[in-house]
């Protein structure tokens, strides 16, 4: 057969063309793992049929790509924006709090001006590092999410941004203390491809449960644009 962009001669089963890369009618590219091949040698060739299976054979695993279920490019809008919240450290807090009418009952009680002004003293400083702690963090957690990507950046004086692909997301998990599911923040844990971070943990984050929906379903929206799916028959 001849390629209709090009007019170059084809095999009969090619789904592109070698010499311009046109697709081939609305064919389907399929790739198929097997143990053996038509001949009963290693390799690529038909999927094992049903008397195969039956004898035991593994699995197969076949990988497609539908033609034209590719979307066109698009620009890459943004679906989800976030930052370190608050309420995550209300667990700190309320233990801070349980420390601190502990410290000042143990001041009444002695009823000494060096007990008095170390309690003081003690406060002070717990609930100074306690807003700073949660300025710094304020400023430097930045996550962003976007159909093709999610950016997490980190850093005040120092900017860090790890970008992952979407498609590349291999796994995402949830997670929610009792406290948290009270106040409605969480921890997401990412694993993916990427190099240099590929077990991302995003947290201290208000409405977790929304991003993490969020998170997935753009992982199988891309999946969907770029037409693949992975079956085992």
């Amino acid at each position: 057969m001849k390629c209709p962009a090009c007019g170059a001669e084809v095999v009969e089963q090619a789904v592109f063309c070698h010499q311009c890369g046109e697709r081939l009618g609305a064919r389907r590219a399929d790739v198929v793992l097997s143990g053996e091949g038509p001949t009963g040698q290693p390799g690529g060739g038909p999927s094992a049929g049903p008397a195969d299976t039956a004898g035991g054979a593994a699995p197969v695993v076949r990988i497609q790509q539908a033609a034209g279920t590719r979307a066109p490019d698009e620009p890459d809008r943004e679906l989800w924006r976030g930052e370190f919240c608050a309420k995550a450290m209300l667990g700190q807090w309320i233990l801070g709090g349980l420390a601190t009418a502990l410290l000042v009952a143990l001041a009444i009680w002695r009823q000494t001006e060096r007990i008095w002004i170390t309690v003081v003293v003690l406060v002070l400083l717990y609930w100074a590092y306690q807003a700073l702690m949660l300025l710094y963090r304020k400023a430097s957690i930045r996550y962003r999410l976007t159909a093709r990507r999610f950016y997490h950046e980190r850093g005040v004086l120092r900017r860090k941004v790890s970008v992952v692909e979407v498609i590349h997301i291999d796994d995402i998990a949830f997670e929610q203390s009792l406290l948290e599911r009270l106040t409605g923040v969480g921890t997401i844990r990412i694993a993916s491809a990427d190099r240099s971070d590929p077990e991302l943990r995003i947290w201290g984050i208000e409405r977790a449960k929304d991003a993490f929906s969020a998170i997935d379903q753009a992982r199988q929206a891309e999946r969907d644009r770029r037409g693949l799916r992975v079956e085992q028959v």
